[in-house]
């Protein structure tokens, strides 16, 4: 479906080089005048959160990879960044008929991957494939030197520690000053944001395989995660000394990651981990996995207790017909709070164009209902063959919950991140396209005397159909008459190109999944007299390779 097209102030020409609007100095183009009170009139949270409207948010030129609120007032500060290298401002306070870019941050020169907020919202921080880390100034205007053609403002610093591209920054939800950076170089550091012209080249972890992903508990504030291709790890900074690779062992848990399905043949998995974040209880992990489904541990449990899932309501194509799949980009979830529903729940983003969020059961209701399994002889009768247990020397068998509770719709390609506010009932979403889409509770925002114009429109469930081989060759293989009548558009446009080139990934990686698995034919020395003996050997345990113990 085809969104309402912004008049020209969505456009990347209005971020504006003066110095950013701080909450008490409202916008001249919008008609705030002071900070929402989300406290004045709390509202009763619904049993079930639904998002029935969505506006798109447009100024970006290629995929939107990564979307942030700031942790200080109140979450009203939204930032995007992407292919384009560009980080972009937005006010998530502002009236719906007038969301429009606030300022654009350049600098990096490659993909974006990752940005994140300082505790004190001063700082904005971005990274990605060229490795550097860009700190931006909130509280500073663009500098005199910028170019007066460009209307992006400059990083204050670039921290260059990494050798290869940078995949996760993360900001400690207290401490200002705090950054901790995880690289494809298998390096994590940590930076004091005071001092950038100081930097520490000494990392805090140092591991043999690259790091997809770090987070801070937000409820205790000395732990944080960090995962690599097949490892996810709890870490208490206290604990961490000067040595980056005994460091790597300190760890309070390893959460269990390998896979193993007995039925119809012993087959195990090692998915790797996109993305992991924690709950705003600070008491659950959830993880997206590629080729696999998300899943939820608790905190100080290595065995996980739910995977989530979905499946076809009816018979088709799994492309329009829909049922959560993640395999062809890298995902990022993300768990709901209080605002949103007294339930907690997680969402992802789905290769068939959707957004799946499930209500997490208590976590001793997921305990009570988890099976665990000593040896694979003891698997149990009833499992069906699509029953997948974690563990290497203990087996897991968690929760199922295969009925998603949200539907997030209206993206014409794959989303890939998915953020709930803090403060208000949205719901962020960004991924293959140009654009962040916001779905709300409501049609229009959050002031009394605020219009009934808006953006927000119904979403519609319908979900574009890929492209077939002959309607993407124009756009991928070279020019023709159809692929040269978009060029002219504005580069904020939606870019056929990029979708046809992802319809194609998505056909030629429709049963990718099946590459997980790895068919397991254990060696042993028969005895010949046993020959004629039905019973089946049981495979042993090191014949196979746990991450969970040795991967880094």
């Amino acid at each position: 479906m085809s969104m309402p097209t912004p008049d020209s102030s969505s456009s990347s020409s209005s971020c504006s080089s003066q110095p950013l609007p701080r909450p008490n100095a409202p916008r001249h183009a919008s008609r705030i005048v002071q900070p929402i009170d989300l406290t004045a009139t709390p509202q009763t949270p619904p049993k079930q959160p639904q998002y029935p409207y969505s506006l798109d948010l447009l100024a970006h030129h290629g995929c939107v990879n990564a979307i942030c609120f700031s942790r200080s007032e109140q979450a009203r500060w939204l930032a995007s960044g992407g292919d384009d290298k560009r980080v972009i401002l937005w006010d998530s306070f502002a009236d719906f008929d007038q969301i429009a870019p606030l300022a654009s941050f350049d600098g990096p020169a490659a993909n974006i991957f990752s940005i994140d907020f300082s505790a004190d919202g001063r700082w904005l921080i971005a990274s990605g494939l060229d490795s550097r880390i860009f700190v931006y100034d909130l509280n500073r205007p663009a500098t005199p030197s910028t170019p007066r053609n460009s209307s992006a403002h400059s990083a204050v610093s670039v921290l260059t520690q990494h050798a290869e591209s940078c995949r996760r920054v993360a900001c400690h939800p207290q401490e200002y000053s705090c950054l901790f950076s995880a690289g494809e170089d298998g390096k994590v550091f940590r930076h004091d944001l005071r001092t950038p012209d100081q930097p520490n080249n000494a990392p805090l972890l140092e591991a043999r395989a690259q790091y997809t992903d770090l987070c801070w508990n937000p409820v205790s504030p000395d732990l944080f995660l960090a995962s690599t291709n097949h490892t996810i790890r709890l870490y208490d900074r206290r604990k961490l000394g000067s040595n980056p690779t005994a460091n790597l062992q300190s760890c309070l848990v390893s959460y269990t990651t390998n896979l193993m399905k007995p039925k119809p043949l012993f087959r195990i998995g090692h998915p790797e981990i996109s993305s992991v974040t924690i709950d705003p209880t600070g008491q659950l992990l959830g993880a997206m996995m590629s080729k696999w489904y998300p899943t939820i541990w608790s905190l100080d449990d290595p065995h996980p207790l739910a995977v989530l899932k979905s499946e076809p309501t009816v018979d088709g194509d799994a492309q329009t017909q829909g049922g959560f799949r993640d395999v062809c980009t890298i995902k990022h979830g993300g768990f709901s709070n209080h605002v949103h529903s007294d339930s907690t729940y997680f969402a992802g983003g789905s290769d068939d164009f959707r957004c799946y969020g499930w209500k997490i059961p208590s976590v001793a209701e997921m305990e009570s209902q988890r099976c665990e399994i000593k040896s694979v002889s003891d698997w149990p009768g009833e499992a069906t063959v699509d029953t997948c247990a974690y563990g290497s020397k203990i087996y897991t068998v968690p929760v199922s919950i295969s009925k998603p509770s949200i539907k997030l719709h209206g993206h014409r390609s794959i989303p890939n991140s998915v953020l709930f506010h803090p403060y208000l009932p949205l719901v962020c979403t960004s991924g293959v396209e140009k654009l962040v889409k916001v779905h709300s509770a409501r049609r229009v925002g959050w002031y009394a005397h605020q219009s009934t114009d808006s953006r927000a429109q119904m979403t519609s469930t319908t979900v574009r159909a890929t492209m077939s081989m002959a309607d993407r060759i124009p756009f991928i293989f070279g020019p023709s008459h159809r692929a040269q009548q978009y060029s002219a558009a504005r580069p904020e446009d939606e870019d056929l190109e990029t979708l046809a080139m992802f319809d194609a990934l998505l056909e030629r990686e429709k049963d990718d999944h099946q590459a997980l698995w790895y068919g397991l034919d254990p060696s042993r020395e028969d005895d010949p007299e046993d020959e004629d003996e039905e019973e089946e050997e049981e495979p042993r345990e090191h014949d196979y390779f746990s991450y969970d113990d040795d991967s880094d």
